[in-house]
Order: structure tokens, then C-alpha cells, then sequence
């Protein structure tokens, strides 16, 4: 979580709630620009002074330039260009071409839909400069540039190398080859999502890997250097998957996915770290993960954030979001929530949703989360100059019930705008609002229970 501001800020009723609304929208500009993602991940190949640079992107609609065909279907096309350089001069480059045409203006402003894209480069080791580069292929304009510098390795005390951890969303595994969907979140992992942690394993002196144990360890406190072991597992030869050197990438429009052939015998190896990801907490992790053979090992370190991309903005601020349960709290409930130190109030706002978890063996609360994005949604869409979107009629019967099944708006004669809210099984209410000021802020005036 983000640093909290002090508890007097938002203590009871003292300070006027129209700093819970400039909280609210200080959050959303810092959080809401376009997540665009991009990875680069090192295998090791059958070579030691050589590798498979494995490089893919990820980004949401909203992150794109959408233009309106014809037909009224809206089209992005994108190109993406990597490029290696050392001493200034390109050792190796891909250009990817990627389209995408969607229905609806809406859909292009989608935060959960992504045009993506992955390639893979040969490079000797050695120290370059990673260049990536995108553009709109209509204008012809760059929209997003990316550089970092590469340092690839050799460690000279051991005949073995292990890759970049690879987080995967899917597996298909059948008898020739292992396809491996990346989660493609900028080496990252996602909570509240279920995926899988590999590493490729290689020996180059042919002897053949005996095991490969890891330490799965959370960060609690990077500046004390607190950790806590979470998961430790240690897999055997026999576990683990002969693979030929060599990693392929099959890439379109919507995914991409990375295949692996299988060997029989083969000194690579591709190797499943069981991180149990749905029981990660939204927090700092690392792995250690060691491999063994009859004369070397190797010791690799691996940090990574099990990051929520699409976390509701309340939840950015505690505080704040104990004052955005007020249609499910008494002021009393409200109150001793928001009593005591910011670790107590940590505490208690934990415990409250917990209670009430569908799922409370995973680390992912489904209520909890569902309540703070109706939250959302009525900040954005039922604001009004005189009422924030929370405090509205319509707020508080989204936040309570959701989406309504249907949505209807009537306009008339010499009347208010009048708007109609059903609700099916098993609420079975109907909600009528009124727009009597023609300020868009709509008052509850009727409620009726409709039989089931």
C-alpha cells in the first residue's frame, strides 16, 4: 500500500468530505494512465557464451491510437521495433506488426483488453543497450519508447546457467512440445490471478542435472531487510522437462505464446516452481532457486512484485476507503474502524473484509474488491457539481446492488428526466429516479419489490 496520510486527516466528521473527494481524484491521477507493459528475459542456449534474449509487450486499448473506419469499426495498428546496440551500433532488431479493430468506441477505451506481441533474439554475452520503440502506423508518430541497458553474464565457477523467471498464465502440454502463455506483465506477477513460475535450466558440460530446490520469500520491509519464508520446494530430476535449447515464439494480434520442443535427451532443461500464486499477497516477493549437478550448482536470485494492475482506487488509501463505507457501516461501525493507529486501522479493515471473503484460503477478496470498483464506477459516472458520485442516489443503490439487469431513461413532456432501475433475481427490486433540478443529479422516488 501506498504511504497513509496522517488518521487526523480523515478522523470522524471533522474535516468536510469534499477532501475524501480530493483524495479520491489525487489518486486517480496518479494511478490512471495506461499500464503498458514490456519484458526482457534471458534463457541461456546451448552455447555458454551465448543466449535466447526473449523480449514481449503487452498494452491495453486505452494505451493505443484508435481511428474510426468507414463502416463505423474502430482500428489501431501499431509497430513495434527492437533494436540491440553496443558501441552505438545495432547487433540485432525486429520490427512486429500488430492490428486491431474493435466495435465500439467504448471497447477502446478498455483497460483489460491488450494488442500484444513477443520475439525472440540471438546474442552473445556482453553488455548492450535495449531500444524499443512504438508506433501508430496511421500518423506514423512514435507513442511509446523504451530503453534499458542489458548485462549478460557468464559465471565462470559453474558449468550451469539458469534463465530469467518466466510467469505464465497457461500451459498446453502434449507429447512434443510444452506451449508456455506469458503473463507479460513486465516481469511481474498478478494477484489475485491463478499462474505459474518456469526457469530454464542448461548444463554446458553435459552433466546431467540432479535438482533444483527454491526459496519462495516475501520482502516485508525492504529498508529493514525484513523477510518471511512462504513457500520452499525442491524438484528432482525426473520432475523436470528435457527440452532442445532452442525457444520459439508464436505471436498475434490478441497473445503470444513461447514453445518449447521436447528431448529426450538433452542436458536443457525446463523446470515448474510451484509458487501457489492465488495465496500471494499484493506485496514484494523473491525467489532463490538453486540447480545441482554431479560437479557444479548455481545460485540464482529472482525479485518480483505480485503487482495489482487493476487495483480500485481506494484502496490506494486505507483511510479513505473506511470513509467510502459509510452505505454499509453504521457511524458507529465507522467510527471504531477508524479509531486507533494507522497499524490498527490496517488491521481492522483487514479484519472486516475478511469476514466476509468467499474464498478465504486465497489472499484475493472477491467482495472486498467488487465493493470498492462499484465505488469507482459511481465516482466516474454519477458525479455532480453539488454531490459526489458515492453520495447520489444512484451512488448508493449501485454500490448496494450492482449493476442493474436493465437501464431505463424516459423524457417527459413538461416532466423531469425519469430513470428506471431493475434488478432481477435475487433482488427483485425496481428503482425509479428522478432528475428533478436537471443537474444530473437523479433522487430516488419510488422502490417496489417485484415478485419472483
Amino acid at each position: 500500500m501506498k504511504k497513509l496520510l496522517p488518521a487526523i486527516i480523515f478522523f470522524g466528521a471533522l474535516i468536510p468530505d469534499v477532501f475524501s473527494q480530493e483524495r479520491y481524484i489525487e489518486l486517480v491521477r496518479k494511478h490512471s494512465k495506461p499500464k503498458f507493459f514490456i519484458e526482457t528475459l534471458i534463457f541461456p542456449s546451448a552455447s555458454p557464451d551465448s543466449v535466447k534474449l526473449f523480449v514481449d509487450f503487452k498494452a491495453p486499448y486505452n494505451f493505443l491510437v484508435f481511428h474510426q473506419k468507414e463502416g463505423g469499426d474502430y482500428e489501431s495498428s501499431l509497430t513495434f521495433a527492437v533494436e540491440i546496440l553496443t558501441n552505438k551500433k545495432a547487433v540485432n532488431r525486429k520490427i512486429l506488426q500488430r492490428r486491431v479493430v474493435v466495435k465500439s468506441f467504448k471497447e477502446t477505451e478498455s483497460k483489460n483488453k491488450f494488442i500484444s506481441g513477443a520475439a525472440v533474439l540471438d546474442l552473445k554475452k556482453g553488455e548492450y543497450k535495449f531500444v524499443a520503440e512504438f508506433y501508430d502506423n496511421n500518423t506514423q508518430k512514435l507513442i511509446k519508447s523504451h530503453n534499458e541497458e542489458l548485462k549478460i553474464e557468464t559465471d565462470a565457477s559453474s558449468n550451469l546457467e539458469i534463465s530469467d523467471l518466466l510467469f505464465v498464465s497457461n500451459v498446453i502440454n502434449s507429447e512434443q512440445e510444452l506451449v508456455l502463455k506469458p503473463l507479460a506483465i513486465s516481469e511481474k506477477g498478478h494477484y489475485g490471478k491463478a499462474y505459474e513460475a518456469f526457469v530454464k535450466v542448461v548444463s554446458h558440460n553435459e552433466m546431467p542435472i540432479k535438482e533444483l530446490t527454491y526459496k519462495l520469500i516475501r520482502i516485508i520491509n525492504s529498508d529493514e531487510e525484513k523477510e518471511s519464508v512462504v513457500k520452499k520446494g525442491t524438484i528432482p530430476a525426473k520432475s523436470m522437462v528435457a527440452i532442445y535449447p532452442n525457444v520459439f515464439v508464436a505471436s498475434d494480434e490478441r497473445s503470444s505464446s513461447v514453445s518449447v520442443k521436447k528431448s529426450k535427451q538433452s542436458f536443457a532443461k525446463i523446470v515448474r516452481l510451484d509458487i501457489d500464486s492465488k495465496k500471494l499477497s499484493n506485496a514484494k516477493y523473491k525467489l532463490n532457486i538453486t540447480a545441482k549437478s554431479a560437479t557444479d550448482s548455481i545460485v540464482k536470485t529472482e525479485e518480483f512484485e505480485n503487482a495489482w494492475i487493476t487495483m480500485p482506487y481506494p484502496l490506494y488509501d486505507i483511510d479513505l476507503a473506511l470513509r467510502l463505507m459509510e452505505h454499509i457501516l453504521t457511524p458507529e461501525e465507522t467510527m471504531s474502524l477508524m479509531s486507533g493507529s494507522e497499524q490498527d486501522r490496517h488491521a481492522k479493515f483487514k479484519s472486516f473484509w475478511k469476514a466476509k471473503d468467499p474464498t478465504p484460503n486465497t489472499e484475493y477478496n472477491e467482495v472486498m474488491t467488487e465493493f470498492f470498483r462499484r465505488v469507482d464506477y459511481t465516482f466516474f459516472n454519477f458525479y455532480t457539481p453539488r454531490e459526489f458520485g458515492w453520495r447520489t442516489d444512484r451512488g448508493k443503490i449501485y454500490i448496494l446492488y450492482g449493476k442493474p439487469e436493465s437501464m431505463d431513461r424516459k423524457f417527459p413532456f413538461n416532466r423531469p428526466t425519469e430513470e428506471t432501475w431493475r434488478y432481477g433475481p435475487p433482488i427483485n427490486k425496481t428503482f425509479t429516479f428522478v432528475d428533478k433540478s436537471n443537474n444530473g443529479n437523479y433522487k430516488l422516488v419510488e422502490e417496489n419489490r417485484s415478485s419472483q
